[in-house]
């Protein structure tokens, strides 16, 4: 199997393996808890960010074709909204199974994948969303919020998609 790039791999594994065959686990957040400083009873913050502790489902798995079919369908649509091959796209989300639909989506229909992770603050994410001429960002319900608190200093951005749940 001679692949140069993720894309190529992607399809050669799509005609390797059985598209009933489960290919990618991950869990739900069952729920979430604020840990809190004992001593001064405010939350703790790790980088800016509260710390959590998280309670999660058992692993629930999406088959080969169900994961192809996500990446297929995101790159359709990148693609119906106007990407063109090198237009550059940000991923700005937890990693997890919407990041890598994502990252390979818009690889897959020639988008350059640029991410930028929520632990950056409001001027590194201008900074990485403008040194890159990025077009369109991907991200998550739960960070659209820091979205809107810096692209109108992003002038190239003409597309934010987000998603909901984990």
């Amino acid at each position: 199997m001679d692949c140069l790039t993720l894309s190529e791999a992607f399809v050669v594994v799509g005609k390797l393996y059985p598209h009933d065959q489960p290919s990618h686990g991950y869990r739900q957040i069952i729920d979430e808890e604020v840990q809190y400083d004992a001593a001064t009873g405010q939350p703790i913050c790790v980088d800016g960010k509260v710390l959590r502790k998280y309670r999660l489902s058992d692993y629930k798995w999406l088959t080969l074709g169900e994961v192809q079919d996500q990446v297929i369908s995101f790159g359709r649509g990148l693609a119906a909204i106007g990407m063109q091959v090198d237009d550059r796209v940000t991923i700005f989300c937890e990693t997890g199974i919407h990041f890598f639909s994502a990252l390979l989506g818009a690889n897959l229909y020639g988008g350059v994948v640029v991410t930028l992770f929520h632990t950056l603050n409001d001027d590194g994410l201008v900074h990485g969303v403008n040194e890159t001429n990025a077009k369109f960002i991907v991200t998550s319900f739960e960070l659209l919020d820091r979205i809107a608190s810096f692209v109108q200093h992003c002038p190239k951005v003409e597309h934010v998609i987000y998603y909901e749940g984990n």
